[in-house]
């Protein structure tokens, strides 16, 4: 069960939706006829209005993990969209990843974008597989799809990245307190409208991929963050085509070193 104030007016559907953004409108309509949300401690089962200050509680909404894979160190899941990765800077009620495995996540993926995260069993691992990445020893490959397409069907991009209350801001040259960004990627099919590129991180940082290409001018379709919303709306994409599919290894540590002779895959939702 999932506690949170309403702290808005409206439809109760609309404030769940917002609420949690992983909810489809199948899975809300199931919750209503189970009964399964109280609303100051009543249950409904029905789209009620609420007016703000309301106490609503939600039965059931937990999901199962999505394990690719799986040994006595680490655990591989397919994170998705709308779940937290760590209880750092949770904005949300519904539990992050490491509430809902009871293990420690080793990086991140953006609330809103899907795919593999890497869960350690045990500190002493998620600090060894923290230092793997420190050291670019973990490959992370992730599929979009793209408005447009780029001049060149494969390409290394390098800027620069600066980050500023809860965006990030991408620019040619160094500027203060800016970061060099690395974002590779392929084109592998294209369309009139659209492109699915495979992206490699060779840096790290927040929201990187999604404002790399923005400011390259082909933004993540469905992201309406940095992307076009227009464009979005044209094409009635409501989630960000974003989701971090493969994940390969060169590990130094000798409790990490197995993992070299793995290509962990999934694909997008």
């Amino acid at each position: 069960m999932i506690n949170f104030k309403n702290k808005t007016s409206g439809n109760i559907s609309k404030i769940l939706l917002k609420e949690y953004p992983s909810l489809t409108y199948a899975e809300l309509k199931v919750l209503f006829r189970k009964k399964d949300i109280k609303v100051d401690g009543k249950r409904i089962n029905s789209d009620i209005k609420l007016i703000g200050g309301e106490d609503i509680a939600v039965y059931n909404k937990e999901k199962k993990l999505n394990i690719i894979y799986e040994d006595d160190n680490i655990c591989i899941v397919h994170k998705p969209m709308g779940v937290e990765s760590t209880n750092v800077d949770r904005t949300y009620t519904q539990p992050s990843l490491e509430e809902m495995s009871g293990y420690y996540a080793c990086h991140r993926l953006d609330m809103n974008t899907e795919g593999l995260i890497i869960l350690a069993k045990s500190k002493a691992i998620q600090a060894e597989m923290h230092n793997e990445f420190r050291l670019g020893n973990v490959h992370k490959f992730y599929t979009a799809k793209i408005k447009g397409t780029p001049k060149n069907s494969e390409a290394t991009l390098k800027d620069y990245l600066v980050k500023k209350d809860d965006r990030v801001y991408v620019y040619k040259d160094k500027v203060n307190n800016s970061q060099e960004i690395v974002t590779k990627y392929v084109v592998i099919d294209k369309n009139e409208d659209l492109s699915i590129v495979e992206v490699e991180l060779l840096t790290g940082k927040t929201h990187q991929i999604r404002a790399h290409f923005a400011f390259i001018g082909h933004p993540v379709v469905g992201d309406n963050k940095y992307g076009d919303k227009d464009f979005n709306k044209r094409y009635n994409v409501k989630k960000q085509c974003l989701c971090s599919t493969k994940l390969t290894f060169s590990c130094i540590s000798d409790n990490l070193k197995y993992l070299n002779d793995l290509c962990i895959q999934t694909t997008p939702s």
